[in-house]
């Protein structure tokens, strides 16, 4: 069994404190460690019940040529099951003669010429373009592309054939986003490259992906930065004993 005198309990410098002192600094240590991780984490989950921008990902959807054109469902970020020749369930966007035609369901409505017609032109929005309440949504099924409404073409917020451009768009009647997009003259090589929409109702940045999680990501560094240095202090403390 093992034994101590009391004059080691009363020696500050004795085996015994410095065994005790050591206990308790490496303990205080991983206390301070396991609050810190739980308080950055509860913030992380907070941020995303909030909500938060839902990006696609790369698609790279090919625009068919034909007149049934790549029916798309905005919602579904899956590439395997997103999109199809024919009809889907819970399709937003018909793309059809390699982007020259549009046609939308009601709760996809694109930015337009006009929010009295629904098959007005679709306009091309320059990168960072802000899409929000403020921009030109019609209502009710509508489509882009027929004789006075085109919107692929060398005009003013025309689509250039084979040049990159961005469609806004509202999704449910609340959340707003864009789609890249490169449209043709009915040629192959039209193209839905990806998408993103903010589900809070707040606007969004055509082109842009906000990160919400950086914040987050960077104080998880500082934080761990700070708990090695003082990891570090308290070797040195308890080296000195």
């Amino acid at each position: 069994m093992t034994t101590f005198s009391l004059s080691a309990l009363n020696n500050p410098v004795s085996p015994f404190h410095r065994r005790t002192l050591r206990t308790d600094e490496w303990g205080l240590w991983h206390l301070q460690s396991a609050i810190l991780v739980l308080v950055i984490l509860s913030f992380a989950i907070r941020q995303s019940v909030q909500g938060a921008v839902i990006y696609s990902g790369i698609q790279n959807i090919s625009i068919a040529t034909t007149f049934d054109g790549t029916y798309v469902d905005v919602e579904n970020t899956n590439n395997a099951t997103n999109h199809s020749s024919t009809t889907i369930t819970g399709w937003d966007v018909n793309l059809f003669f390699g982007g020259v035609g549009e046609f939308n369901q009601s709760n996809f409505q694109p930015v337009r010429a006009s929010s009295g017609n629904s098959f007005s032109a679709i306009q091309n929005l320059a990168v960072e373009t802000l899409i929000g309440a403020g921009s030109t949504f019609a209502t009710g099924t509508g489509g882009s592309g027929d004789i006075g409404s085109e919107h692929v073409g060398f005009g003013a917020n025309q689509f250039q054939p084979g040049v990159e451009g961005y469609l806004g768009f509202r999704l449910n009647g609340s959340s707003y986003g864009w789609m890249r997009v490169t449209f043709t003259f009915d040629e192959p090589g039209a193209v839905i490259h990806d998408w993103a929409y903010d589900d809070t109702g707040a606007a969004i940045l055509a082109g842009i992906v906000p990160e919400p999680g950086r914040a987050t990501l960077l104080s998880l560094g500082l934080s761990m930065a700070l708990m090695r240095r003082r990891r570090s202090m308290c070797l040195t403390a308890r080296a000195r004993i």
